[in-house]
């Protein structure tokens, strides 16, 4: 998951990097193509966020419930409650930076006053969504390490437990079955 993550913030800030270049080379000219590839960073920037929540939620599921199983050190839940509400408080800055730039870029669709508003405010989203990717592909790495380290130990265990020899009932040893 972390190189998926890396692959998506990487093609989020590209599409944010070309928007940029297109409105500044050319402003005159073809503002469509400038506002469609905002809006296609900004669906993405909110796609890598949902991926991103729900792969945390998910394998925060699957680490509880093995740490249930194999009475695992129960210490690996709160880092990976720790490392969802760090990836939450960063979610919501991209997600206020995503709308500040795109409030921004409305006003000044209808208004060239407010482009004086409108540029810096899809600068400090780029910058801060440079910022929260950073931060976030940290989190996610982290957390992917929680996970293969908790799911071998869970493996460790099984395989523990299954190879232990079992007594066999006499029915099922002679054959005949069980009433």
């Amino acid at each position: 998951m972390p190189r998926i993550f890396a692959s998506l913030a990487i093609a989020t800030l590209t599409l944010f990097a070309t928007a940029a270049g297109i409105a500044l080379i050319d402003a005159g000219s073809a503002p469509d193509r400038h506002i469609l590839l905002g809006i296609g960073a900004l669906l993405l920037s909110s796609f890598i966020q949902v991926v991103g929540f729900t792969y945390l939620t998910v394998t925060g599921k699957v680490i509880a419930q093995a740490a249930n199983l194999a009475t695992l050190d129960p210490g690996c839940l709160s880092s990976v409650k720790q490392y969802k509400r760090s990836f939450t408080r960063q979610l919501a800055l991209a997600v206020v930076s995503m709308v500040f730039a795109s409030a921004t870029g409305g006003a000044s669709w209808r208004s060239r006053d407010a482009l004086a508003f409108h540029f810096p405010a899809a600068m400090i989203a780029t910058i801060l969504h440079v910022w929260v990717y950073r931060r976030q592909y940290h989190v996610v790495r982290r957390n992917a390490d929680l996970v293969e380290s908790t799911l071998s130990a869970y493996a460790l265990w099984r395989s523990q437990r299954t190879s232990r020899n079992v007594p066999v009932p006499e029915s099922a040893a002679s054959g005949t079955p069980a009433p």
